[in-house]
């Protein structure tokens, strides 16, 4: 049933990416309710009676069913197909939703089901930020908070390959991409809410977390994020120093 959670989140990251926001806010619940059962023990792989009545994984379910007969239809596959143009960033937003590797483990010693659920979180979290309204934004940092704990959870320094000490493989990537987006989203909804204080050590962990990363191997798009993340830390906290003084 992971794969269904998982399949279920990437496709919203498909209808985020094209726009559409409400279809994709549906999907990324029904892949968190589906997640929640799964942690939580209510019901396993193979008995999913209980799992099937949750209204918001209905809904899930019904917009993959539709996803997946317009992805049999040669004639509309350039419509779904993920938007591969769309920008990163909105202002100060990092707005790129994140695919959760399809072939990731999901031991339990490895966190994993932490890692997909933080990744679901700050999905969810996204598409609901860059909906207008301050409302919108804190039920958003509410949910990337939730988010950052988990992945707190995960520990990255053993995600990072022995030798070189690059990041290289896509659950690594993810987790860092990850991180990145979850401070830098905090950060600046309490900056746009005026919680200063709390956008300052936000934009502050964040520039610690990338002057930590070992070198980004071969993935020129997230390490474009991090450089622009890390200019976010510096306009933003300088404008947040400066009207302290």
């Amino acid at each position: 049933m992971e794969s269904i959670a998982v399949e279920m989140n990437n496709v919203g990251v498909n209808y985020l990416h094209n726009g559409n926001t409400n279809d994709a806010l549906d999907m990324f619940q029904g892949a968190l309710q589906t997640m929640m059962y799964l942690t939580q023990g209510v019901v396993s792989p193979n008995e999913d009676s209980l799992f099937t009545q949750d209204r918001r994984v209905k809904k899930a379910q019904n917009h993959l069913y539709e996803y997946e007969c317009k992805r049999a239809n040669k004639k509309r596959r350039n419509h779904i197909k993920e938007n591969t143009t769309v920008s990163n960033f909105n202002g100060f937003i990092f707005t790129k939703a994140i695919y959760i590797p399809v072939n990731s483990p999901t031991s339990v010693q490895d966190r994993s089901h932490e890692l997909q659920s933080a990744v679901i979180l700050f999905n969810t979290a996204l598409a609901i930020h860059l909906q207008p309204g301050d409302k919108k934004k804190e039920t958003a940092e509410a949910l990337y908070s939730m988010s950052y704990k988990l992945a707190s959870k995960v520990r990255i320094p053993a995600l990072f390959p022995q030798h070189g000490g690059k990041v290289s493989s896509d659950r690594t990537k993810a987790l860092v991409r990850l991180i990145m987006g979850l401070l830098n989203n905090m950060g600046q909804i309490n900056y746009h809410l005026g919680n200063f204080d709390k956008s300052r050590k936000q934009f502050a962990a964040l520039s610690t977390f990338i002057a930590s990363l070992p070198h980004i191997n071969g993935d020129y798009v997230l390490a474009e994020e991090k450089q622009n993340m890390m200019l976010n830390t510096f306009l933003l906290n300088s404008t947040v120093a400066a009207a302290a003084a």
